[in-house]
Formats: C-alpha cells, structure tokens, sequence
C-alpha cells in the first residue's frame, strides 16, 4: 500500500459528520471528513472490464467514516494498467523495456486474449442494456 497524504477533510456530505467553525470573524460551519486510510476493494466492471473476479483485488486509499467517500492512491488508468501487468496482461512490456536496466519477464499472450474478450463480453452487454 503506497503512502499518500490525508485528503482535505471538509466537505463531508453527511449529517452525523464533525463540525467546524471558521475562524473568529466568520462563522462558518464546516462538516469534516473522517478519514481512514487502508486498502479495499477495488474492483469495478469500469475500471477492471478484463477481470472476472469482483472482490478481493484490493486498492489502497481513504475512505471516510461518516460519508463513505473513496478517494484513491492512484487514478483508475494507473491502478488498471498496474493490475493488468501484475497478472501477466500486457505481452509486449518486455519488449518495451528491452533497452533498460529492468528486467522484465515476458507476460501471457494467453491471458491477455481471454481478457480481451472478456472485456468486450462486458462491452458488448453494456450496448444492449443500452439499447444499442
């Protein structure tokens, strides 16, 4: 799990939430964030189409107590793209990285392919609850 700072705490949507007051001369009330920081779920048929599992990939970030706000590490490009090649989904990256120091073991052309077409399984059901 990557290290990341605390998200700004106001701006917490829920009723049950702290409240701050501003400063002396204005007294604005400002609902805060509770933040928890450790890793969950991170699964989602939109940011993980290629994948058949639908729980335990686990994504570090915060999550606040009251709301039940995320606020990720990573985008969901980056966390995507990280996952695809720790499962062995992207063939051509060790080619890629032929003129560096790294070395790279080559992935599954295999398990790219049923990715692939498990993503446009899903891309496919998506257009037709659509009425595409």
């Amino acid at each position: 799990m990557r290290d990341t700072a605390m998200p700004a705490r106001e701006g917490c949507t829920s009723d049950d939430a702290w409240v701050s007051i501003g400063s002396l001369f204005r007294k604005e009330k400002r609902r805060l964030h509770e933040w928890n920081r450790h890793p969950w779920n991170g699964n989602s048929k939109a940011v993980l189409p290629f994948t058949d599992r639908t729980s335990g990939i686990s994504r570090g970030g915060w999550r606040c107590y009251h709301c039940g706000k995320f606020v990720w590490d990573e985008s969901d490009a980056i966390f995507a793209l990280t996952y695809a090649y720790h499962r062995g989904l992207l063939p051509d990256f060790a080619d890629l990285m032929a003129g560096g120091d790294v070395i790279i073991n080559h992935q599954s052309i295999y398990l790219r392919d049923v990715a692939v077409n498990l993503s446009y399984q899903r891309k496919h059901i998506k257009q037709l609850r659509k009425g595409h």
